[in-house]
């Protein structure tokens, strides 16, 4: 669960289910479809931020609290981004948490992924 390697493919499942799913709606619900892929893509972008910034948290070095504090400042973005988007921009409430569901796809697609490497490498190995 500590390889950077599982992170980085959550972050690429979750923006290819963002993806896929935003093309789905294009031919099943139209008017939704702009908001699944906001929804995605903030998420997308929040996980990537998130990853980064407790990566460098976690490094040794003086700047540990101020990355903390960037955690806590990101959240209060990602609120706001929320907010415009869907009350400024009038973005389709369902639609857009249907793309911020993206990331359990993405969760999912990774933890899978890493799985059947690691059961490969263990049967090349003759575990």
């Amino acid at each position: 669960m500590n390889d950077p390697r599982l992170l980085r493919l959550v972050n690429l499942y979750q923006l290819a289910a963002a993806i896929v799913m935003a093309t789905t709606a294009v031919f099943i619900a139209r008017d939704r479809a702009l908001a699944v892929f906001c929804g995605g893509l903030l998420m997308a972008a929040n996980f990537w931020s998130i990853r980064e910034l407790i990566k460098r948290t976690l490094q040794p070095g003086g700047l540990r609290a101020l990355y903390a504090v960037g955690l806590m400042l990101k959240f209060f973005a990602v609120m706001g981004v929320m907010a415009a988007l869907l009350l400024v921009a009038n973005l389709d409430a369902l639609g857009f948490m249907i793309g911020l569901c993206s990331l359990f796809l993405g969760v999912t697609a990774g933890m899978t992924h890493m799985s059947v490497i690691a059961r490969s490498q263990a049967s090349a190995q003759g575990i």
